[in-house]
């Protein structure tokens, strides 16, 4: 249902890992991550279990989001950083393909655009303008229900190593 009449933006399956990079050892050859299968629709991408999937395990919003395309590896795995705009990882998603890592950056480069945008018509007044398709509508309702279900996002040595306490000279 979250597809409607035209199709979602973007579907694929890949490897997905909450967090900063140092954490997520399926791209160095490290432990296997389960295979989910990825829909965005709209400015927001759906991770189901599988394409047969009822119902998405979480929703992850594109606003102010960005993708790094890194190069592939030996094996030819892709891996994309899903970054914040002020750098941080989100999220890192292995494609199998450098292509289909390609393609799902330059979804979320033109959802993330269309969602700034979207919040700043809304911000001047102007959200009777917006005409969202019935799906993109349901679609959004949905992810807003789902974004709450997502991972949580694992804490970096170095936000430990930040919040220490720092003992007073001559302890």
């Amino acid at each position: 249902m979250l597809r409607g009449t035209k199709g979602a933006d973007f579907e694929g399956s890949a490897r997905i890992c909450r967090g900063f990079e140092t954490r997520c050892a399926f791209f160095r050859g490290g432990r296997e991550w389960k295979e989910r299968f990825l829909l965005i629709k709209g400015p927001f991408y759906f991770v189901f279990a599988d394409e047969n999937g009822q119902s998405p395990k979480y929703a992850v919003g594109l606003q102010y989001m960005k993708p790094d395309v890194k190069h592939p590896n030996s094996k030819g795995h892709t891996l994309v950083l899903l970054q914040t705009n002020l750098g941080d990882t989100q999220y890192e998603i292995c494609f199998q393909s450098e292509e289909v890592a390609k393609q799902f950056g330059a979804v979320v480069v033109e959802q993330s655009l269309a969602a700034e945008t979207e919040e700043v018509r809304k911000r001047l007044g102007h959200e009777n303008l917006l005409n969202q398709r019935k799906s993109l509508h349901y679609a959004e309702t949905i992810a807003l229900k789902k974004i709450e279900e997502q991972p949580d996002k694992p804490v970096s040595t170095e936000e430990i190593m930040t919040n220490m306490p720092v003992a007073p000279v001559g302890y």
